[in-house]
């Protein structure tokens, strides 16, 4: 079994392992050619640009792609942010499901074993 097909987590979509090869190599098809183009990007931008932080009276000189990059990465964390903060409600129940379904387990697993059963009932 592949490495990417072991130890899924609570929060799979699927546990079927060719849809996670497939999500994989999705992934590197798309983040190849994206790495590609930030390379050609900064290769071809490396003309200096000066940037004067005003109230301070500091003007630093470095070179394009390099300013464009700090602004990609803080936009890159401020949306990574918000999300993570989106997301707290649905991260909060799908815990407190696995947390009922815990207890459930727990309880028929009780109850299983009172009635001197050592097997759990299988459903359907």
């Amino acid at each position: 079994m592949p490495r990417s097909c072991q130890n899924l987590g609570p929060l799979t979509i699927a546990n079927d392992c060719r849809l996670v090869q497939f999500v994989n190599r999705l992934r590197w098809l798309i983040t190849l050619p994206v790495a590609i183009l930030v390379v050609v990007f900064a290769v071809t931008n490396r003309s200096h640009a000066d940037v004067n932080l005003w109230p301070l009276d500091i003007v630093v000189t470095w070179p394009l792609f390099v300013f464009v990059f700090i602004g990609a990465g803080i936009g890159f964390l401020l949306g990574t942010t918000l999300m993570w903060f989106s997301c707290a409600p649905a991260r909060k129940k799908i815990h407190e499901r696995a947390e009922r379904v815990r207890a459930l387990e727990r309880n028929a697993a009780q109850r299983n074993s009172s009635q001197g059963n050592d097997t759990p009932a299988r459903a359907g």
